[in-house]
């Protein structure tokens, strides 16, 4: 037998797997991931099912967000024709320059621009831009992310707030691994 689990220090280690179960439950998944090249877009819904924008983006990147969800698969958007038993948690919107999303309980609009004749509008309209294009006007929205950023940091968490005055919180690949001179 060990001796560090005869004395009486070892319910030191309570406190410490207590806070680490807290954090565990405590923990909310992404709403939007979106992959290293902004072309991959995946959206929780309330049901914890991710869909995702498309099916041909990076095998690895796929494998990886369905583990990390503990989902047996993942769907693909339907664009021309999402129905309602697919909009479980997200209502989602589209037409060939960009998608608008509204999640269930929410007043955020995210826009998903894939042609830059949307900016305009959509930067007008929405509280969050994630473009494929650069977006080079004067974009009022409370987050903005484009091909740049995608470049420069590669792939992005997004976590809504319940509250719409709270703050969108955000976190790049870049930023969660560090700015070292061998990941730039």
């Amino acid at each position: 037998m060990l001796g560090i689990w005869i004395l009486n220090w070892r319910f030191l280690g309570v406190p410490v797997m207590l806070s680490g179960l807290y954090f565990a439950i405590e923990y909310k998944q992404p709403d939007i991931l979106i992959d290293n090249a902004g072309k991959t877009i995946a959206i929780l819904g309330d049901d914890n099912s991710l869909s995702l924008s498309r099916m041909n983006g990076s095998r690895i990147v796929k494998d990886r967000w369905r583990q990390r969800y503990g989902l047996s698969e993942l769907e693909r958007w339907q664009y021309e024709s999402f129905t309602p038993d697919q909009a479980a948690g997200r209502e989602l919107s589209c037409d060939r320059f960009s998608c608008l999303y509204r999640p269930e309980n929410s007043d955020l609009l995210i826009s998903l621009v894939q042609d830059e004749q949307a900016l305009l509008e959509d930067c007008a309209n929405a509280d969050v831009i994630v473009s494929l294009v650069p977006v080079e006007i004067n974009c009022p929205a409370k987050l903005v992310l484009d091909r740049w950023d995608f470049y420069n940091n590669g792939g992005y968490a997004i976590w809504l707030p319940e509250d719409p005055i709270k703050q969108i919180k955000f976190k790049s690949v870049k930023e969660a691994r560090g700015n070292f001179p061998w990941v730039n």
